[in-house]
């Protein structure tokens, strides 16, 4: 839609280029300021005003200025995604919760009961070639269920599970949509950790799992850990304002969607 950060600003504000840094400045079109407190970086695809702390990218800027406009292009999900995400979530669920089930044996040895598994979604993915892809291809299209991610083609073109003996943790969005899976062995064998491939749903460099989008705010930051069964422990203990990278160091993503739901400035 725009090129640069710049450009979509100076539609509604004047920012002029800083030669020595290659920023632009000018007045906020969000506080009004009369001193030039506004910056744009093309360089980062960022937004920042120094007076009312208004910050972001592209999407948070737009947000601002064109809510019901913004609300109605960001809201169309793929429906038919998140339907294969939620069957699939159920499947893992049910799966894990037979009883005497080695997924079940294994998270107890790491303090996670049956109300631990029922509150946090976790499933098992069996130990098939396509045990999830002959259950959910008598309700999808062969490439619907391929753009998921959750399947991939043997060098001979047949589709196989992407997860396979693994315990899954599902990781949602702000709505609360499962739109991926970590899955993690039950032994040593590598790799130990599974993230699902990026999808038009998903992108690890923006998502955390166990973020809380809606949740309420107990303290003035967040506690950020490493993996899934760390993430539970912690929030298992009251430590509610926590989340998981997934498999990445933080990123900027990251860093702009806690600071969004903080309220503090980035």
């Amino acid at each position: 839609m725009y090129e640069t950060i710049s450009e979509l600003v100076s539609r509604y504000t004047k920012v002029t280029r800083d030669p020595v840094s290659g920023k632009y400045f000018g007045s906020c079109p969000f506080c009004h300021g009369r001193t030039d407190t506004f910056m744009a970086d093309d360089r980062k695809g960022i937004f920042f005003c120094y007076a009312c702390g208004a910050s972001g990218d592209k999407k948070d800027f737009l947000a601002r200025l064109e809510p019901n406009k913004y609300a109605m292009v960001t809201c169309q999900k793929n429906p038919v995604l998140l339907q294969i995400y939620e069957d699939t979530a159920y499947f893992y669920y049910t799966e894990l919760i037979k009883a005497e089930h080695p997924g079940r044996q294994y998270l107890a040895s790491r303090g996670i009961t049956l109300d631990g598994i029922r509150e946090y979604g976790l499933g098992f993915a069996p130990d098939g070639f396509s045990v999830l892809y002959s259950r959910l291809k008598r309700r999808y299209r062969h490439g619907e269920l391929m753009a998921s991610g959750l399947f991939k083609l043997s060098a001979r073109g047949y589709p196989y599970d992407f997860f396979r003996n693994r315990v899954m943790f599902p990781i949602m969005d702000e709505n609360g949509d499962v739109i991926a899976f970590g899955g993690r062995v039950l032994d040593d064998s590598r790799p130990k950790y599974l993230n699902s491939p990026e999808t038009e749903l998903f992108s690890k460099r923006r998502n955390l799992y166990g973020f809380p989008y809606m949740g309420d705010i107990r303290g003035q930051a967040l506690i950020l850990c490493e993996g899934y069964l760390d993430y539970i422990a912690l929030h298992r203990a009251g430590f509610r304002d926590s989340a998981a990278v997934l498999g990445t160091a933080l990123t900027e993503e990251h860093a702009r969607l806690i600071a969004a739901r903080y309220k503090t400035n980035y």
